[in-house]
């Protein structure tokens, strides 16, 4: 029988912690000896750590000292925490995807005003910001930024009561009405809504807010289903795992691995739109109607050339209105909603490509693997086998 493997976890008990102890447990699962211990945050867990020992270790770095405590331990340690990586192998979020990700979504809906309000001192909030902002400026959006400190620790909790809600009503008070904002995380998000229900500024149609995590997939936590960008945290521990397992092997038998070999960075899996973000600002109703038409039938055949009778408009003119609001072509409109879908049903089938291209709205598996690499970054069938654990 193969010895019992002790795996630490030295990480606090937030919901992207969670997640990933979901996906640890996962790659645990049915066959490796391994004992899963939450040994909490910071220097002091790191402390139990050196007097209790442990085969292997999966962290959530907070701080320097932190990560310099665990080198001294000279034990396998893989990090699936943004704020301070680079000192072991890294399990991480892409967030600058993350940020491009959101900022095409509202983009796309037809938002003109955008916010963004994060976590000044936190690594992964502020590369979400510079990407959001970047994108935002490229697809011509008005963009106003917001800032709430945060904790570093999940021991240290929340703020004082009531300040959050504090800065963000006074916050939301400079920001003209309609406005779409996309907060860092989807607690300050979920805080955000709060705050427009006690002020009455009606979700979405005066705000509509996008978070990022997916960690209420139920909606049992928000005053309105929120939207929220998934960046399949479980995947991360899936992989997170079985890097720890190459360095467990490894260790002691010579030289292993760099680290930056074991490295990954995860791209966000998409946008789960609920009710907090469920409205199209589009100021022209001959767009609306194209818009709407396409968003109906995109798994079915659809000829653009239709699209201006039904939006009353010239070709030309449409094609205009087109490129103003959202920034494509109608025909790359259809296909970045095509590839909407196709992430769904590869995320909730195991249907092959010429089933998914069918039910997607594409010609066939080859166009579907040539627009989904286009718009997508990779081809489909790795978008599926990334996103599994």
């Amino acid at each position: 029988m193969p010895a019992l493997k002790r795996i630490a976890l030295v990480m606090g008990h937030f919901p992207y912690n969670h997640n990933i102890r979901v996906g640890l447990r996962k790659y645990t699962l049915p066959d490796k000896p391994w004992i899963l211990e939450w040994f909490g945050p910071g220097l002091d867990a790191v402390e139990r750590l050196k007097h209790e020992g442990a085969d292997g270790v999966i962290t959530h770095i907070q701080s320097a000292e932190m990560g310099h405590a665990l080198r001294e331990l000279d034990l396998p340690v893989v990090n699936v925490g943004s704020q301070y990586p680079g000192v072991f192998p890294d399990q991480l979020v892409d967030h600058s995807g993350v940020g491009r990700m959101a900022a095409a979504y509202f983009a796309d809906r037809g938002f003109r005003r955008v916010a963004f309000i994060g976590h000044p001192n936190m690594r992964y909030s502020n590369l979400r910001m510079e990407a959001f902002m970047e994108v935002a400026s490229q697809r011509g959006l008005d963009m106003t930024l917001g800032e709430i400190p945060a904790p570093l620790s999940s021991g240290e909790g929340w703020e004082t009561p009531g300040k959050v809600m504090d800065l963000l009503e006074d916050w939301l008070d400079s920001i003209p009405s309609p406005v779409a904002v996309f907060c860092c995380n989807d607690n300050l998000a979920r805080t955000l809504m709060d705050v427009c229900r006690v002020a009455g500024r009606r979700i979405p149609r005066e705000v509509a807010i996008l978070g990022v995590d997916n960690d209420d997939p139920h909606g049992l936590l928000s005053s309105v289903a929120l939207s929220s960008v998934d960046i399949g945290a479980e995947r991360i521990g899936f992989a997170a795992g079985k890097v720890l397992e190459t360095l467990m092997k490894t260790r002691g038998k010579g030289k292993s691995a760099p680290a930056e070999s074991l490295s990954q960075f995860h791209p966000p899996l998409g946008v789960v739109t609920r009710a907090s973000t469920e409205v199209a600002h589009v100021r022209d109703p001959r767009l609306a109607a194209a818009l709407e038409y396409l968003r109906q039938n995109a798994g079915k055949p659809v000829n653009i050339g239709d699209l201006p009778k039904i939006a009353g408009v010239s070709r030309r003119g449409l094609e205009g209105l087109f490129k103003e609001e959202t920034g494509y072509t109608p025909l790359q409109y259809l296909h970045r909603l095509r590839v909407d879908t196709a992430k769904k049903v590869l995320l909730e089938t195991d249907f092959p490509m010429s089933w998914v291209a069918e039910r997607c709205g594409f010609k066939d598996a080859e166009q579907l693997s040539r627009l989904f690499h286009k718009h997508a970054g990779i081809p489909p069938s790795e978008f599926r086998r990334a996103s599994r654990v």
